[in-house]
């Protein structure tokens, strides 16, 4: 059991060094809504916050939560009464007008157990900390955001004196985690002679990222760039220009970094990945490309008179901060869900280049086979100059942050705008993926979650067709259903349409121009002299329980037919009766088909449409097995 630890919120209260981090039970949570920090030294707009009273067992206390910080460690769901927590990171703030405790705002956490009631016998009216920046928030949520802000920035005012000036002042990060990174040091008057002094301390003052914000235009901080992108180009009617951007962090946070064309070309070639730099002199606004995993409501805007200085010493500023998700849980995500993971690059599958609807440009796509120790693979894609630059010469290990999951063929990985990811990282991970790797031998057999080209598409749940198609269920849901069924192809018509031919690069149908040459509306690139044959056709199979209708495309079709489409096209022109009998050999032969199943609307009629996905040749000795297991399970 973990106990909260006796004896913590009296020495808090004392003053006393409390060796971190503080095991304490929650007792009541509070939701409080929009709220200020200035007690703290942290000026800016209000953010969600929760006031929460605390236990050791013995005595009781208040501290604010942001919300920000609740989501880092928990679902918002969970974070409620009676749940044990490690309190790792905390600060203490001013104490208010008429209330002599001092406020607490907790930076970091993490869940350890909810035992379901509460420890100890405390008195709850008895609470250490109750701060007057807390007072009528309910108020606060139902008046306009204006009229809201107007009455906080008037309370700023009030609690916290400036010169006229109000913004000439620095967040201090002080590099010793054992002091508060979030003290202010005011130039006029202070409330305590401990802010006048550590003002006078030889390292220098950095304001966190996670404190900036467009009401605040005086600040430096010291960050490290974790992605850079490459220079990219426009054209309009207000003429040309050039803008690149990268993404830095620091102890609180993260965020994007933007430099347009004079700016670009100064900044450039001085900003490289994994440096740390100061940044002073910019413009803080509201992040334009605000997206679903957005760490940062705002971004930073280089300008004409902005500094960047290299620093030399880097220690003090943290390197990339991974939360790995095995690849054995990736079935336990949802479709676009943005997880960290880490595998060593068993395969790398090559290049393709992948036609763009939303740019209407082609662009380079790299697919890699990624395993990891639970012996599970997936496929990894990697796009434009990442996938071009990538080099997977003695099985590196690949990490990377905000991948996104997919579910097109089984699940798989891919890497998108905001990732980011690194090649042999130097972290513990990498080397225990390293020794693992090292050690495997021939007999290990991976579970493979995507259809690679081994011709595996995972362990998809096993079903008779009867199974499949009276489940009203299956296929309408917000996701297609994968399974699996053991069947024999019943049916064949070589009469319909059974291929198209398409174009070599997108592989999108092209259009006979009627000169011998085919044009393609997607690449619009010069007329091709002669298409590349794909299939698509829909045959039915069937089992002991009944029959269903499968859609096929060309790399499945091909493992069935065992000739390729342009040679199948071949014989349909110049051998009939050949190409009809080499079509229809495919009926009656016995396989193990993996689909997927998706009900769909057409002229407001509902159908469903099962489509082929892998195809299995029958493993008699793994179904006679199957089969004895089954027979096992009954009782004679």
């Amino acid at each position: 059991m973990n106990n909260p630890t006796p004896g913590t919120i009296e020495n808090l209260l004392n003053d006393e060094n409390i060796t971190r981090p503080l095991k304490l039970q929650i007792i009541q949570v509070h939701y409080v809504g929009l709220q200020v920090y200035v007690q703290f030294g942290i000026s800016g707009p209000p953010q969600k916050t929760s006031l929460v009273t605390l236990s050791d067992g013995d005595k009781t206390m208040q501290a604010s939560f942001p919300c920000v910080v609740i989501e880092k460690a928990t679902d918002m769901a969970l974070f409620k009464q009676y749940l044990i927590i490690n309190i790792k990171d905390y600060i203490f703030g001013n104490p208010g007008r008429g209330n002599p405790m001092k406020p607490m705002l907790v930076k970091e956490f993490d869940v350890l157990e909810n035992p379901g009631h509460r420890i100890g016998n405390q008195d709850l009216s008895a609470d250490f900390g109750s701060s007057n920046m807390l007072q009528q928030p309910h108020q606060n949520m139902q008046q306009p955001p204006r009229q809201m802000m107007a009455q906080q920035h008037q309370m700023h005012q009030q609690q916290q004196p400036f010169s006229q000036n109000s913004s000439s002042y620095m967040m201090q990060n002080v590099q010793n985690d054992d002091e508060a990174p979030f003290q202010m040091a005011n130039n006029t008057r202070t409330n305590s002679n401990k802010m006048v002094n550590d003002t006078k301390r030889d390292h220098p003052s950095f304001f966190p990222i996670s404190a900036l914000n467009p009401y605040q235009n005086k600040w430096v901080i010291k960050a490290r760039v974790i992605k850079k992108s490459e220079i990219r180009t426009w054209h309009n009617q207000k003429g040309d220009g050039k803008i690149f951007s990268f993404n830095i962090m620091d102890h609180s946070g993260e965020i994007k970094v933007v430099a347009f064309t004079d700016t670009c070309e100064k900044f450039y070639e001085l900003i490289q990945e994994n440096n740390v730099y100061t940044i002073s002199n910019a413009r803080v606004q509201t992040s334009r490309s605000r997206s679903f995993d957005s760490t940062n409501d705002y971004e930073i805007h280089l300008e004409k008179n902005t500094n960047i200085t290299p620093c030399q010493e880097e220690s003090s500023v943290p390197t990339i901060q991974y939360n790995f998700t095995t690849l054995d849980k990736l079935n336990d995500c949802d479709k676009d869900d943005v997880i960290d993971v880490i595998g060593i690059v068993k395969e790398d599958l090559g290049v393709s280049e992948v036609y763009s609807k939303k740019t209407q440009k082609s662009i380079i796509k790299r697919e890699l086979l990624i395993v990891d120790q639970t012996l599970t693979s997936v496929k990894f894609a990697m796009w434009g100059k990442p996938a071009e630059d990538f080099k997977g010469e003695g099985n590196p290990v690949l990490a990377a942050k905000k991948a996104r999951v997919g579910d097109f063929q089984g699940r798989n990985l891919s890497l998108y705008a905001n990732s980011i990811y690194q090649i042999n990282p130097d972290i513990p991970e990498t080397r225990a993926l390293r020794n693992w790797f090292s050690s495997l031998t021939q007999q290990e057999t991976f579970q493979t979650l995507s259809n690679s080209t081994s011709g595996s598409f995972g362990n998809l749940e096993r079903k008779t067709i009867a199974q499949i198609v009276g489940d009203p269920q299956i296929g309408r849901g917000d996701k297609p259903d994968y399974f699996s069924v053991k069947a024999t192809i019943s049916y064949v018509d070589e009469k319909k349409t059974w291929y198209y031919p398409s174009c070599p690069n997108c592989k999108k149908k092209v259009i006979d121009n009627g000169d011998n040459f085919w044009a393609c509306d997607k690449c619009q690139g010069d007329p091709i002299p002669q298409p590349k044959y794909r299939y698509i056709f829909t045959f039915g199979v069937s089992d002991s329980t009944g029959q269903m209708w499968m859609a096929t495309f060309n790399e499945t079709a091909v493992k069935i037919l065992g000739v390729e489409a342009d040679e199948m096209y071949e014989l349909s022109v110049n051998d009939e009766s050949a190409f009809e009998e080499a079509f229809k050999s495919m009926q009656f032969k016995q396989f193990v088909f993996s689909f997927r199943a998706k009900s769909e609307y057409y002229q407001d009629t509902e159908r469903m449409k099962y489509t082929l996905a892998d195809v299995h040749p029958l493993d008699f000795v793994a179904e006679g097995n199957t089969l004895l297991e089954q027979i096992n399970q009954y009782e004679f």
